[in-house]
């Protein structure tokens, strides 16, 4: 006897979603029409209507509906229905290790954060993608690659002299033969404050010697990880000496907002947060922001789209007009893991 495993939400003891309702969603927003999605599950229309209502429940309702009409009616999800579907989804793949058959256009992002990222998943949700994005850093990204939580990941991982180490990592983990990796772009990290930043070895003793707080990404990024590059550096200057005070930040921005309202000193970041915070900034390291896709779980046209869209001119334009990052030669194209 075969088992079925499910995930279930339910809204005041009210069941609002399982797989089969998000297989009607990921229909109706596919066809825009609540009629055909009806049709393509093998539901009447009044259930499928019923179905859908259910949903709506304390999420001020199910979006735009519109009846009739030269060319028919139809209907819009609300955002908060369709953030509702994404982290079913999420749920679910994370729950089963693999994405319903009926999800195939639902992109499931565990890894770095990243302000440019955020600007290429919205390229992809206008190519039609379901896109949900959990920034939980590079280490914990590739973990969850791993375990076939998620589909895809970006990372920037350094070695102890802060050189790129992204294929390096992919190896140590055992991932070559499950994982196609894709050139992104380089980014430049650095410190950030509110007034002026001193030499790296006046830092590093108000950091160490805790005349500082500073803001940090978590220990599973990969910004963390350069941080703890210099710390070794700095405390084997110092003869051993750390009394560090930090607070941690789950994105760039996070770390930003930490310095500019006080809460923190200084912090560690892209150079883009900083600017856009109006925030004094000294560089550390360039790194390499690529991305990792796990391969069975991702189709091979998706990961050429993803590549195009690295390679669009609109992409490339915003790279461009943003502080701190470079545009590699390379961007897009499937590096080897050798």
């Amino acid at each position: 006897m075969g088992f079925e495993q499910d995930v279930v939400y339910r809204f005041r003891g009210v069941e609002v979603m399982n797989r089969d309702v998000a297989k009607l969603l990921v229909n109706v927003l596919s066809y825009g029409s609540i009629n055909k999605a009806s049709k393509a599950v093998g539901i009447n229309y009044s259930r499928a209507w019923s179905i859908v209502r259910r949903v709506g429940l304390g999420l001020g309702g199910i979006g735009s509906v519109y009846k009739g009409g030269r060319f028919g009616g139809g209907v819009k999800l609300s955002s908060s229905v369709v953030d509702l579907l994404k982290r079913y989804l999420a749920s679910y793949q994370r729950i089963s290790f693999e994405k319903p058959s009926f999800s195939q256009m639902f992109l499931y992002y565990r890894g770095s954060h990243d302000i440019a990222l955020e600007y290429l998943l919205r390229m992809l949700e206008e190519r039609g993608f379901l896109v949900f994005s959990e920034f939980v850093g590079s280490f914990a990204g590739l973990a969850s690659l791993s375990l076939g939580e998620s589909d895809f990941a970006g990372i920037h991982i350094v070695d102890e002299n802060l050189r790129p180490s992204n294929i390096r990592f992919v190896k140590k983990l055992g991932l070559e033969n499950r994982v196609v990796v894709v050139r992104g772009y380089d980014r430049l990290q650095g410190f950030m404050a509110r007034s002026s930043i001193g030499s790296l070895e006046d830092v590093a003793k108000s950091i160490a010697t805790g005349v500082y707080t500073i803001a940090l990404r978590p220990a599973s990024t990969g910004t963390r990880m350069i941080f703890n590059v210099l710390l070794d550096q700095w405390i084997e200057k110092l003869g051993g000496k750390n009394v560090m005070r930090f607070v941690e930040g789950e994105t760039h921005v996070d770390v930003a907002n930490a310095i500019k309202s006080g809460v923190a000193d200084i912090g560690l970041g892209i150079a883009y947060a900083a600017k856009l915070h109006n925030l004094k900034f000294a560089p550390v390291t360039w790194e390499s922001f690529d991305f990792v896709f796990l391969a069975k779980s991702i189709d091979p046209t998706v990961i050429k789209i993803f590549s195009s869209i690295l390679k669009d001119k609109d992409f490339q334009s915003f790279l461009e007009s943003c502080e701190g990052y470079r545009i590699p030669k390379d961007i897009g194209e499937i590096l080897a893991i050798t």
